[in-house]
């Protein structure tokens, strides 16, 4: 750009004033334009860093939230689970076995099934039970209706999104030396004679151990034994155990098996 003086200006704008004969330049306006455009970026790239913290933060209090209110709905689902083991124990005067067996030793049912018609406040698994023929096993076609249902209380909720089946539990019985249910035959408490409050009574296996909740399949020395901090457990660090004091405990991953194994061992002298 050339002034009335015929020299050059720097980068700018020149205003004549007709009354003065003045000139003005104004220099350097594009390079603050330049800079006011940037410093608004900025600040728009601050707001939202600011946004998307906020937001991260607002989902890991909500993932915490729902983690709480899972683990929370598991403990209640085993004590809803301890407490129907305990009436049947009040109507037969022993536990039920773990699993029941034919004439040639074959298995057909298990606990959980047999307790179906102690869940006081659940009508519908009465009615569930009534539609299932103990005579035949559990997975006979016969018995169809049942296999395909799935029970809420079976269920531990941190297992209903993921890719285990609905109709799988991770509930079993703890089929052990400390563990109060027998194998294939009833028990009373009478003979156990081992504080109730350090009797193992039913097991939160890792998910890799779920199975079908008809299943006469529980958590035996094998399985409890192969439990380890590298196990894929429903809740972060550990898992619940129930006693039969009907006393709930959660396990840390690290001291698992080792807990569940230092749990006082049933009294054999009076099985």
């Amino acid at each position: 750009m050339v002034s009335a003086a015929g020299g050059s200006l720097p980068y700018g704008v020149f205003h004549m004033h007709e009354d003065h004969d003045e000139i003005e330049v104004d220099v350097g306006g594009g390079s603050r334009k330049g800079a006011g455009v940037f410093t608004c970026l900025v600040q728009a790239m601050l707001a939202i860093g600011c946004v998307m913290t906020l937001i991260a933060l607002n989902l890991e209090a909500v993932q915490r939230t729902r983690r709480a209110a899972r683990r929370t709905e598991c403990r209640n689902n085993l004590r809803q689970i301890t407490i129907a083991l305990r009436n049947y124990h009040d109507d037969y005067g022993v536990f039920p076995p773990a699993r029941t067996v034919n004439a040639d030793g074959e298995s057909l049912h298990n606990w959980r099934t047999l307790i179906l018609p102690y869940f006081s406040n659940l009508p519908a698994y009465r009615e569930l039970y009534e539609t299932i023929d103990l005579s035949k096993a559990w997975d006979d076609p016969v018995n169809q209706k049942a296999y395909e249902t799935s029970l809420r209380v079976y269920t531990c909720p941190s297992t209903r999104y993921e890719e285990t089946p609905l109709t799988f539990t991770t509930y079993l019985a703890a089929v052990t030396p400390n563990g109060a249910l027998h194998a294939s035959e009833p028990r009373p408490l009478t003979s156990i004679n081992s504080p109730h409050y350090e009797t193992l009574l039913v097991v939160e296996v890792p998910k890799e151990h779920a199975v079908h909740w008809m299943s006469p399949s529980d958590a035996d020395q094998q399985v409890i034994g192969g439990v380890g901090a590298e196990s894929e457990f429903a809740h972060t660090g550990g898992s619940f155990a129930a006693c039969v004091d009907c006393s709930l405990r959660f396990i840390e991953a690290k001291d698992l098996p080792g807990k569940w194994q230092s749990l006082r061992p049933v009294s054999e002298d009076q099985e």
